[in-house]
């Protein structure tokens, strides 16, 4: 149900699972292909885009999960188009920045949501990495994000692999990850 709501496929020349990437009004802007194999070769790539696309400007899955993100007043960001489609198995509804590093305009996109920005990357991004993520946010902008500080994650585990801990993280384990605005010392004599 999940796979057919995103489109995915696969295709049997590069024995990759095919995940069509949109634009957040709805444009093909490529398909992402995840090689089908156990075991990654040195210098082999499990991922391959059919098609060159500037991945900075794409938050995935935004074009199928807006509406619903508004509803729940919060945006779950994951690293995978995987984690998306994960939390929609289970009732949340996220968006993917195609990996680790977030642009400019990715921040930018979340900010115009108006809603609660919740990373929610894997296990071995740390919690500084993260810091450094929200610094990059506006000042204002409340930035959380899930951090296993109970530690029930696998060394590279995603928080959305599983669903029991996925619940655990999500009741437990949000922090706020932006610095609190300073504010301008009143006894000051501006005179």
């Amino acid at each position: 149900r999940t796979q057919r709501f995103y489109e995915c496929g696969y295709c049997p020349q590069t024995n990759k699972l095919t995940i069509p990437i949109y634009s957040e009004i709805g444009d093909l802007v490529t398909v992402k292909g995840r090689l089908f194999q156990d075991k990654i070769e040195e210098g082999q790539s499990k991922y391959l885009y059919f098609f060159k696309t500037n991945k900075g400007r794409i938050l995935y899955g935004l074009d199928k999960n807006l509406n619903n993100i508004i509803k729940q007043g919060k945006v779950y960001v994951t690293e995978s188009e995987k984690g998306v489609m994960q939390l929609y198995n289970m009732g949340y509804y996220g968006v993917a920045t195609g990996g680790s590093k977030i642009s400019k305009y990715q921040i930018q996109m979340l900010t115009r949501l108006g809603v609660q920005i919740i990373f929610a990357y894997d296990k071995d991004i740390s919690e500084d990495e993260l810091k450094k993520i929200a610094e990059q946010f506006v000042e204002g902008v409340p930035v959380y994000a899930i951090l296993d500080r109970d530690n029930i994650l696998e060394e590279k585990q995603s928080p959305s692999d599983d669903v029991s801990k996925w619940l655990h993280l999500v009741q437990n384990n949000i922090y706020k990850i932006t610095k609190e605005r300073e504010e301008v010392d009143r006894d000051v004599n501006w005179q």
